[in-house]
């Protein structure tokens, strides 16, 4: 029963690695293009793309922003019953979109959102998994069941944050 459910949490994984290659792609052909007319772009504010591109390359961006964010919420969401060291190491530290064409996509509520979703994860990766050279720590002390072991401090700092990764998330999809 273990190997099924280890085994479907396995191709769930790698159907999300695969899914974030594919859009990421997708994307990054798009963002050549785009790359293409920048000048233009900041010159009149408007992309040259007739309104079906300028709208599925808005859904596009939409979409990479979304899988990216739900990444890293998944591994943080993963760290709260126990410390899943790859989860950290697979998942985005940082949006690949720059903001100047998050900002031609998204409000500026929804921008701020963005910006606080990302700078809680990474103040939680310098807090928690991070050593002095970036890298993931491997080491932690004490046992998940001790209250005052750094193992059950992470565990309950992953709660909190996905709390507040779902709420910022709600807020993020909704049009």
């Amino acid at each position: 029963m273990l190997y099924v459910v280890l085994s479907f949490l396995f191709i769930l994984i790698i159907c999300q690695v695969f899914i974030f290659i594919y859009l990421n792609r997708k994307f990054n052909y798009l963002f050549f293009k785009i790359e293409q007319s920048k000048d233009s772009i900041r010159e009149e504010n408007t992309f040259f793309l007739e309104n079906d591109e300028k709208n599925e390359w808005k859904e596009e961006v939409k979409r990479t922003v979304e899988l990216q964010c739900m990444t890293v919420r998944n591994a943080v969401h993963k760290q709260t019953n126990d410390l899943h060291k790859k989860q950290i190491e697979l998942a985005p530290r940082s949006l690949t979109i720059p903001m100047e064409f998050l900002e031609t996509v998204y409000n500026k509520s929804k921008i701020l959102i963005l910006t606080e979703f990302w700078r809680e994860y990474n103040l939680y990766l310098d807090s928690f998994w991070l050593k002095k050279n970036k890298s993931i720590k491997t080491v932690f002390k004490g046992e998940k069941d001790d209250p005052t072991s750094e193992i059950n401090q992470i565990m309950r700092e992953s709660e909190i944050l996905t709390k507040k990764m779902n709420t910022w998330l709600k807020e993020i999809l909704e049009n």
